[in-house]
């Protein structure tokens, strides 16, 4: 049996655990499935979870999309962005146009944190499906990707820009230093 479907509904998972330990957790609840319709992990990967056509707790007309990180903490990542654009194009193409509202629109909660709900509200309302990341947030993103290695010491920043091509010998000397240290770890080094 088909529901009436009215809105979509975000959420933020405020962990940084995988689908299926979600899904996992929500089936030690005692719940029949995950409670999402459907789940955005950190890659981007669109995971189906509750069918469709039933409903995800008291919200018996909704479509529940959840975005797995700490998003209180942290901004969407943007493969996850663009997972989150083609899963609405899909559902739009499907299923029709929806308004979407966040989670803190029906109840008292923080989810789905730093989402911008407004921003695939107003793409839902689209004629035309194409939406890009905007560029300073995409440079943040690439400047913490960037960071995070020089951090690790797995680069040195200076010389490098996160959008420069990266010939195949920088790559395999990368995932060289990655191996050793692994090596060095499980040596006690």
């Amino acid at each position: 049996m088909k529901r009436l479907l009215q809105n979509i509904v975000l959420h933020h998972s405020a962990c940084e655990n995988t689908f299926e330990s979600i899904r996992a957790g929500h089936l030690r609840r005692g719940w029949s499935d995950v409670f999402y319709h459907y789940v955005i992990d950190r890659n981007g990967r669109i995971h189906e979870g509750r069918n469709i056509n039933r409903p995800a707790g008291r919200r018996a007309n909704s479509i529940e999309i959840a975005i797995v990180g700490r998003l209180h903490k942290r901004e969407i990542f943007p493969v996850q962005h663009e997972a989150l654009l083609t899963l609405l194009g899909i559902i739009k193409r499907n299923l029709g146009v929806f308004p979407i509202f966040g989670h803190k629109d029906f109840d008292a909660t923080i989810c789905p944190g730093n989402l911008n709900v407004k921003l695939y509200h107003d793409f839902m309302q689209r004629k035309e499906e194409v939406m890009t990341i905007p560029k300073d947030y995409a440079q943040s993103w690439k400047d913490e990707i960037m960071g995070r290695a020089e951090e690790h010491r797995l680069i040195v920043k200076a010389g490098h820009e996160p959008d420069e091509v990266a010939q195949k010998w920088f790559v395999l000397a990368v995932a060289n230093r990655i191996v050793e240290r692994i090596i060095n770890l499980e040596r006690g080094k």
